[in-house]
C-alpha cells in the first residue's frame, strides 16, 4: 500500500501522525548540497528527508546548484 494511501486512512479517521522532519530549513543546505554533490539522487535525499523530490529540486536550484541529467530522460 502506498504511504499515501495510508496517510488518507489516518487522517481520516483523526489518527495523529507520528513527529517527523516536514521540510527543509535554511540549516539543512549545506548537508543537502554536500549530499547532492556526493552523488545523491533528488529521490535519495528526498526520501532520507521525507519530502518530495520536487522539494530537493527547488532548493538545489535556489542555491544555484547545476542538476545533473536525468537518467533515462530524453537526450538531446
Amino acid at each position: 500500500m502506498h504511504h499515501h494511501t495510508i496517510s488518507k486512512h489516518l487522517e481520516a479517521r483523526a489518527i495523529p501522525r507520528r513527529g517527523g522532519k516536514p521540510s527543509f530549513t535554511e540549516a539543512d543546505l549545506p548537508a543537502l548540497i554536500e549530499q547532492y554533490q556526493a552523488g545523491d539522487s533528488c529521490a535519495t535525499i528526498a526520501d532520507r528527508y521525507g519530502v518530495n523530490h520536487a522539494t530537493v529540486m527547488r532548493w538545489l536550484k535556489k542555491a544555484g546548484i547545476q542538476m545533473r541529467p536525468r537518467r533515462g530522460g530524453i537526450r538531446r
